[in-house]
């Protein structure tokens, strides 16, 4: 067991594991300095499917969200992590 216990020094969304994934799948983030932070998933047409973290408070720190698919069908989503400072988007895939 490996614990990073360093802060972190910049915005990161990683790649969600597992990927593909039904029904539940994790997506690590950091923020480095405390923010407002929004996770919003997207279908490929661009429409909004859910705010998975809606303008929420962040301490800086290592998070993981997990994501529960029960509800989507299969296919290619997006998750958009939303700072004050930048945005980052993941590419996701859900199997059923």
């Amino acid at each position: 067991l490996s614990v990073d216990l360093t802060l972190p020094n910049k915005l990161t969304l990683s790649q969600n594991y597992p990927n593909p994934f039904n029904p539940v799948t994790h997506i690590d983030y950091t923020v480095p300095i405390s923010d407002m932070i929004s996770i919003y998933l997207y279908n490929t047409n661009g429409q909004l499917i859910s705010k998975l973290i809606d303008n929420k408070f962040h301490v800086q720190n290592h998070y993981t969200l997990e994501i529960n698919a029960h509800h989507l069908s299969s296919g290619v989503y997006f998750i958009q992590l939303i700072s004050s400072h930048k945005n980052l988007t993941r590419k996701i895939a859900v199997i059923k």
